[in-house]
Formats: structure tokens, C-alpha cells, sequence
């Protein structure tokens, strides 16, 4: 059974700016990320930091699209976005399968 949840979510126009947000990976259950952009210009990237190996995701200028981010079980993720006069939208949703 697959269980979506939406997390965050913008749409934007000349965006500059430097977000934090922090997911944390279910104890007993798989879990991804699905992030959904769409790039019109400018520059945007989203890093993500696991903070158990300190290992490092990063989608620098992404193509228009769908990219998952596996979450470990029990474990922190950090995302920072960071933009500097970005046009599009971006959209996070957290998938749970039991």
C-alpha cells in the first residue's frame, strides 16, 4: 500500500532566496522524496544532506521534472534550496509504502 503526502510546495517568479527543511525516514516503513520541478530560467538548486553519513544530493539548474529521493529508515534528511532569480515551481511529496 502506497500512502502520498503532500510536504511543500512553490510556484515563483525571480525567486531568490535560501530555504532549510528537515524530513525524517520512518522507523519501520520505505520512504521517498519525489520532487517535481519545472525550470524556466534563472538558477536554482536543491541539496539534500543525509545527516547520519553527511552524504550529499544535489540537483543544481534540474531539467524540467521528477527526481525521487530515497529516505533511510529513522534517519534525518536536510534540504536546502537556494535560488537566485528562478522562474517555475516546485513541489515535494513524501511516498510511504507499507
Amino acid at each position: 500500500m502506497e500512502k502520498l503526502r503532500f510536504q511543500l510546495a512553490r510556484k515563483y517568479g525571480l525567486l531568490s532566496c535560501n530555504i532549510t527543511h528537515v524530513f525524517s525516514g520512518h522507523k519501520e516503513y520505505e520512504e521517498s522524496l519525489i520532487l517535481t520541478v519545472t525550470n524556466n530560467g534563472g538558477s536554482i538548486c536543491f541539496t539534500f544532506f543525509d545527516l547520519s553519513t553527511n552524504e550529499e544530493t544535489k540537483f543544481d539548474n534540474p531539467t524540467t521534472g521528477e527526481y525521487i529521493i530515497p529516505l533511510k529508515k529513522g534517519v534525518k534528511t536536510k534540504l536546502i534550496i537556494t535560488a537566485n532569480k528562478a522562474n517555475g515551481a516546485y513541489k515535494i511529496v513524501k511516498k510511504t509504502v507499507k
